[in-house]
């Protein structure tokens, strides 16, 4: 019976490993951690947090081992239930008694954030660091997007660029591989941490390991704002003829690019394709109308 009822949790069936686990219990006239756990794991997956506490925390009563995938559930279900707070105690918990636990260590930073508690997710981070912790390509790009992600949802812009930095020493190490993905990332770091120049390498590297031109495109809208306006005219071209997933929005940034480097009759050719896309027909109507002096 209690392997049935992990073969239903397995199958999704959590409601039947829930039936299955009260018959055992009924019938066979036993109790154990395990089991616990498992009607806890059921309970997260129906989304009955309180239950599922509930359920963890009998399971860890019962055992002087209890495994560290049941404390991940706890703070799942604690963060899920609204309860932050008593997540970031059971996580300070862990951290006192293994503090260099890489485990540990990245659990900690998941339920910080949601807590947005960032500044201690900011120490782990720069520990993880310091400490030597990352060593592998999942470590340093799981690192550079929370730094990235508080950056973006903070006050403090400038630590997305620190995660800039830990993919540039993943890929000085061999740890990280180069992809597009990578070095998208890597400029997305360095965006969000207004580091432009770092972005606009960072992009030129993904570009060629890129299936379109959506990268190029990216490259292009900054070098418009640094009003490269030839260069970035050019790249912008590029972009469009690898392909790209808005071409609408693609011409029209071309044309106003183009109209950047003086070039009007590529302007109005790049806003009449962006015309013939409903995404972006109001805007190029009205560009082509500012280029015939307001008259539509």
């Amino acid at each position: 019976m209690l392997n049935m009822a992990n073969a239903y949790l397995a199958d999704a069936q959590y409601q039947a490993a829930l039936d299955q686990l009260k018959t055992w219990r009924a019938e066979g006239k036993r109790e154990t951690a395990d089991s616990y756990a498992l009607e806890g794991n059921a309970y997260y997956r129906l989304q009955k947090y309180p239950e599922a506490i509930a359920a963890i925390k009998k399971a860890q009563s019962m055992t002087n081992e209890p495994k560290d995938s049941w404390n991940q559930l706890l703070m799942a279900s604690l963060a899920e239930s609204g309860q932050a707070g008593a997540a970031s105690g059971v996580i300070e918990e862990q951290l006192k008694k293994d503090p260099n636990n890489k485990a540990v260590v990245h659990n900690a930073i998941v339920v910080y954030t949601q807590a947005n508690e960032n500044d201690k997710a900011l120490a782990l981070l720069d520990q993880e660091r310091s400490k030597g912790m990352l060593t592998d390509e999942k470590d340093y790009v799981s690192a550079a997007k929370f730094y990235a992600s508080i950056g973006q949802n903070s006050d403090k812009p400038a630590v997305a660029a620190k995660g800039g930095d830990v993919l540039a020493e993943g890929f000085s190490k061999g740890a990280v591989k180069a992809s597009a993905e990578n070095y998208k990332l890597m400029g997305d770091a360095y965006m969000i941490g207004q580091q432009e120049d770092k972005a606009l390498a960072a992009y030129g590297k993904a570009s060629p390991l890129a299936s379109n031109g959506d990268i190029d495109l990216t490259r292009a809208q900054i070098l418009g704002s640094q009003t490269n306006w030839a260069e970035a005219k050019s790249v912008a071209e590029k972009a469009i003829a690898r392909g790209v997933s808005k071409p609408g929005k693609a011409n029209l940034l071309l044309g106003k690019l183009s109209l950047g480097a003086k070039d009007t009759a590529g302007a109005k050719a790049a806003f009449e394709k962006a015309k013939a896309d409903a995404e972006t027909r109001n805007d190029a109507e009205a560009e082509l109308a500012k280029m015939r002096g307001g008259k539509h």
